[in-house]
């Protein structure tokens, strides 16, 4: 029997993966500052790494996983202000948009993992948001924060 809840706080999970990744991509293209683009470049393959793993769980999980982003999420907000942001020259506000981005999604991850869900599960989602609070800690270095 499938857990339609489970199921449905993945996708959510993958959504906001395919929406920072697709963010990430438009901002190195924009940025003009190399180590800024390196680290989106960096951000942008970690995101399709961990939405292909997410993508693979739910499949195994007996669930449908969705395809693309969603443009209401709290983190497409985000990616459009770096996307503004990327046009200009100051790194550390496009760091700290960044930062706020990186903290959406690590909310979202511990109020998922905060479920009763299977182990194997939550050792994938646990894995990603250690990650992401890997991330948070060079972006606060590079920010200056």
């Amino acid at each position: 029997m499938t857990d339609n809840k489970l199921i449905d706080d993945l996708n959510d999970l993958l959504e906001y993966l395919y929406d920072s990744k697709n963010g990430f991509n438009e901002c190195a293209d924009l940025i003009k500052d190399a180590k800024l683009e390196a680290l989106f470049d960096e951000l942008e393959r970690q995101r399709k790494h961990f939405s292909e793993s997410l993508y693979q769980a739910i499949v195994q999980a007996g669930g449908k996983p969705v395809e693309s982003g969603s443009l209401t999420a709290a983190l497409h907000r985000t990616m459009v202000d770096l996307k503004s942001l990327a046009t200009g020259s100051d790194t550390a506000a496009i760091a700290n948009e960044v930062k706020r981005g990186e903290t959406t999604m690590l909310e979202r991850y511990r109020e998922v993992l905060g479920k009763d869900y299977p182990a194997n599960i939550k050792a994938l989602l646990q894995e990603q948001a250690s990650a992401i609070e890997e991330n948070l800690k060079k972006i606060e270095v590079f920010a200056g924060i």
